[in-house]
């Protein structure tokens, strides 16, 4: 959830972007998965777990039809952080159930359709490649962000073969910016 519901879109006119996407695929081993996937025009994300058992045609149909609201992703993650436990997901035509031994979380579904994102995905031409330490990278964003000004959230990022350089201009604070290791393929690169 955390990794997909910040590309929701908060625009009710756009049906098919105020969701998250859930279906049954493989992933490249072969494996089954659920994958979740979430855009709000200009973001596209895309996370994938493993799971047990299969989806039926009929739940597949539905989830193909319906998209589950942002705000019942938010409370399922709150649910989830307080219990370890397995979930049963059950799915009716226009609504979803969440269950595990102590709780039982019911929501609407919404009426829409994600976007085609392999569509998007094969469009790509991904020439470079950064591996990154997340818990680092989280830590620089949030001394960034404490800087920047919130009406100009641009945020550089400069990548080269053994660093990644974030940087940020704020008119009262003055300049930011942190370097951090990372292992990168390509050519330098600043965004």
């Amino acid at each position: 959830i955390d990794e997909t519901v910040f590309a929701i879109s908060d625009e009710l006119e756009r049906a098919s972007l105020i969701g998250a996407n859930l279906e049954q695929c493989t992933n490249e081993e072969g494996y089954p998965v659920l994958r979740m996937v979430t855009t709000d025009g200009n973001r596209l994300s895309i996370s994938e777990t493993s799971f047990e058992g299969e989806l039926s045609d009929e739940i597949a149909t539905i989830l193909n039809n319906m998209l589950i609201p942002k705000s019942a992703l938010l409370e399922l993650r709150k649910l989830c952080d307080s219990s370890g436990e397995e979930w049963v997901i059950n799915f009716g035509v226009q609504e979803a159930e969440f269950q595990c031994e102590s709780t039982a979380f019911q929501f609407l579904l919404i009426e829409g359709h994600c976007p085609d994102y392999n569509r998007i995905l094969s469009t790509l031409n991904l020439t470079n490649s950064a591996i990154v330490n997340r818990k680092q990278l989280q830590s620089i964003f949030k001394r960034v962000f404490a800087m920047v000004n919130r009406r100009d959230l641009s945020v550089s990022f400069g990548f080269s073969e053994d660093f990644l350089e974030i940087s940020a201009e704020n008119a009262d604070f003055g300049t930011f910016k942190e370097q951090m290791s990372i292992s990168f393929e390509g050519d330098e690169l600043t965004i």
